[in-house]
């Protein structure tokens, strides 16, 4: 079922036309936005999938962003190989870059890394970036930290703007070289535990 936040989005909506007899399910959404500059202009092309889509797109608008590009894979098993490689041809000059709601270590992003790599590389090498949560162990906590929300998600972890990609916590490593912006504590980098009461015997 689709979020309750998208039932009455003015976006969120689709002409009779698209369930008439002759049309079709479309496994990718290229960005057709006539505010864009040229393909080859365009220095960022943001893939994703579901809800989290109109969070960029949205902050794409607030901020007046024309070199970005937003790309939906509306279907991703099977992967629509044969349109990202297109994607690849129209934008020879954009970082990839797969944006979702969801922790790093529960989304498509596992899934998909490798195969967006697959489906360009025979225009190029792609390293696709990484912008979203961190990983963690549950799936939503008591606490929600800042940066949690659908805006914040897109202002702070994915700046649309000049600067490069960042987390909302201050990274504490440099990013490794497999595309993955980091954040929190360092890998290998000791953590503090609490410590344990004293065992009482019988």
């Amino acid at each position: 079922m689709s979020p309750k936040s998208l039932l009455r989005h003015k976006l969120v909506k689709s002409d009779i036309e698209d369930f008439a007899v002759g049309s079709r399910f479309h496994r990718y959404l290229p960005d057709a936005s006539p505010a864009l500059k040229a393909p080859d202009q365009i220095r960022k092309l943001v893939l994703c999938t579901g809800k989290v889509y109109y969070d960029v797109l949205a902050e794409r608008e607030k901020r007046g962003v024309t070199d970005v590009a937003i790309g939906r894979l509306e279907q991703i098993s099977p992967f629509p190989h044969d349109h990202l490689l297109e994607e690849a041809k129209k934008y020879p000059n954009a970082e990839i870059v797969w944006c979702q709601e969801e922790q790093k270590n529960m989304g498509a992003w596992t899934y998909v890394r490798p195969r967006i790599s697959t489906a360009m590389k025979e225009v190029r090498d792609v390293k696709p970036v990484y912008a979203g949560r961190a990983a963690a162990a549950a799936t939503a906590s008591v606490r929600r930290p800042q940066g949690a929300s659908g805006p914040d998600l897109c202002g702070r972890r994915l700046q649309l703007g000049r600067p490069p990609l960042v987390c909302s916590e201050q990274p504490s490593a440099e990013p490794r070289d497999d595309g993955d912006t980091r954040c929190g504590v360092a890998a290998g980098a000791p953590t503090e535990r609490a410590p344990r009461a004293p065992l009482r015997s019988r």
